[in-house]
């Protein structure tokens, strides 16, 4: 199981974790499937001895799992997964500054425009019954506000729990890569509505 973290640890985690853009890619790759630093190096490109540093760090940050260790002519290879909760809940933002914020809010924001294109790209939103992308923008006053921030707190639990499930009936198998975009912020001023 994981920390128990504090506000300022939470920040730190994070922070760390999403620090050097190669431990990004590794821990994307690992919410799709369970692979070992090997298999992400071939997949990426990068150095073996490089990946595997990373993924040491993210395990050590507790973004990461250690799934199973397999041992291939003496040498040991270590398989990982993301952990449910690695990339930054509505908490974990709340306890970010609101420089870092900012940084990963711009992470997520072309993570998610590379999915959405590559899926669109590749027909997967026609492949899954139930696939969806929804943008509404529209005006609230304080008290919707809250309600939107609410209803998404709630939304993000009850996905976290899925996937939490999930993982837990897949063990190391592969399942569906799954996107969930879920958000609420304040359009910026003049943005078409």
């Amino acid at each position: 199981m994981g920390h128990n973290w504090k506000d300022d640890e939470l920040s730190q985690q994070v922070v760390q974790a999403m620090a050097h853009p190669l431990r990004v890619r590794v821990l994307r790759i690992l919410t799709e499937k369970v692979a070992s630093p090997k298999e992400i190096a071939n997949a990426t490109g990068e150095a073996p001895g490089n990946v595997a540093y990373h993924a040491r760090v993210l395990l050590d940050l507790d973004c990461t799992e250690l799934v199973k260790t397999v041992t291939r002519r003496g040498a040991r290879e270590h398989f990982y997964r993301a952990r449910p909760d690695a990339f930054a809940s509505a908490g974990k933002w709340r306890a970010l500054p609101s420089v870092v914020r900012g940084e990963f809010a711009a992470t997520a924001f072309r993570e998610l425009y590379l999915r959405v294109t590559a899926a669109l790209e590749g027909r997967a939103f026609q492949r899954r019954e139930g696939s969806s992308l929804l943008c509404l923008p529209f005006q609230v006053d304080e008290a919707g506000w809250k309600e939107l921030v609410e209803i998404v707190a709630g939304a993000e639990q009850a996905i976290q729990e899925v996937s939490v499930q999930a993982s837990e009936r897949l063990e190391d198998r592969a399942g569906i890569p799954a996107v969930v975009a879920l958000g609420v912020f304040e359009a910026a001023s003049g943005a078409s509505k």
